[in-house]
């Protein structure tokens, strides 16, 4: 990971826009391998309120450095440019230095596409549903494990190296259906665990797993048409750390029973209690949950209808859209028996 020249990359298109970052596809010239590349948004350049997204740059970089590869699943960092002008590279008319951040491209789907696709009547939460919430069929590769799991492993790395990783939302997570496996393409907002510790209200790891259970933890019955599989789940606005936890309690109350709801809902009751403390204490729980919601799927007398609905959203990615990621539908989609 290294200062590189932008000259080294064949820009292609526009994979579109993130929290901070305009995001293009590139080719590697000298390794013929696909990369993205990152720079602040245009308007903000635009309106000279970029140099905080900059300095984000100038972190990640530093975070990267110390990392190595010591985090799993986590995107590489290819290089990155010193701080100087790209108009003529990004063929514009913006004089400001910034960084470029140039890393390795994600294979497979985001979780949650470009919100503003939605408009376009583009299934955005495909990925998400599909794959994350509802994986009523399994992938080929048995013992595959699933994505909150995954989630879990690269916030451990993290803290065994004092972070926190408080953006792992669906947007920020590709999956590979080939593989069964994700890629995180942004970590945009992390703490250093010893900068804050003893400052009023630091985060902690239960402010991470309360962000996971929102987006990830779902005890409800699986869609029973094609078209519930379209639809973001956990976007609602946030509330605050002990209000957001009491919406997701009400909806275990309201969406599950017996045991699975009993389960689901003292894994959050312990993540507002603050109780867990690390990783593994957590993930421990996690086990029966995922046990319980398998059996309650397995002996629901309309499974067989609700696989057919899977079965249709998962149709949906053959749609030209999704195409334009390192993504191959023909090939890549027959791992789902």
């Amino acid at each position: 990971m290294v200062s590189i020249e932008l000259e080294r990359f064949c820009l292609k298109h526009s994979l579109g826009i993130g929290a901070n970052y305009e995001v293009y596809a590139a080719i590697d010239s000298e390794t013929s391998r696909d990369v993205v590349l990152k720079r602040p948004w245009a308007q903000s350049l635009r309106g000279g309120q970029y140099r905080s997204i900059d300095e984000l740059s100038a972190q990640m970089i530093e975070l990267h450095r110390l990392l190595g590869d010591a985090v799993p699943h986590l995107s590489p960092l290819v290089g990155y440019t010193e701080r100087q002008r790209h108009d003529a590279y990004f063929g514009d008319s913006l004089p400001q230095e910034y960084h470029v951040l140039v890393e390795k491209r994600a294979h497979g789907v985001p979780l949650v596409a470009d919100i503003k696709d939605r408009f376009r009547g583009i299934p955005i939460g495909l990925g998400q549903n599909l794959f994350a919430l509802y994986p009523l069929v399994p992938h080929r590769v048995a013992g595959s494990p699933g994505i909150l799991q995954q989630l879990l492993d690269v916030e451990e790395a993290f803290t065994h190296r004092g972070y926190l990783v408080l953006d792992l939302r669906p947007q920020n997570v590709f999956f590979d259906p080939k593989t069964g496996e994700i890629t995180v393409i942004d970590i945009g907002t992390f703490v250093d665990e010893n900068a804050v510790r003893g400052t009023r209200q630091a985060p902690d790891i239960h402010d991470c797993f309360a962000e996971l259970c929102k987006f990830y933890l779902a005890p409800n019955r699986p869609p029973a048409h094609a078209n519930g599989y379209r639809e973001l789940f956990g976007m609602g606005p946030a509330l605050g750390f002990n209000k957001d936890l009491e919406r997701m309690i009400q909806g275990c109350l309201q969406q599950a029973t017996g045991a699975l709801q009993d389960t689901a809902v003292g894994i959050l009751q312990k993540i507002k209690r603050r109780e867990y403390g690390t990783v593994e204490a957590f993930r421990r729980d996690l086990q029966p949950y995922f046990t319980l919601v398998q059996e309650r799927n397995s002996n629901l007398q309309e499974l067989p209808d609700l696989v057919e609905a899977w079965r249709r959203g998962m149709e949906m990615l053959r749609e030209t859209y999704w195409r334009k990621f390192l993504f191959d539908p023909d090939a890549d989609l027959v791992y789902y028996r």
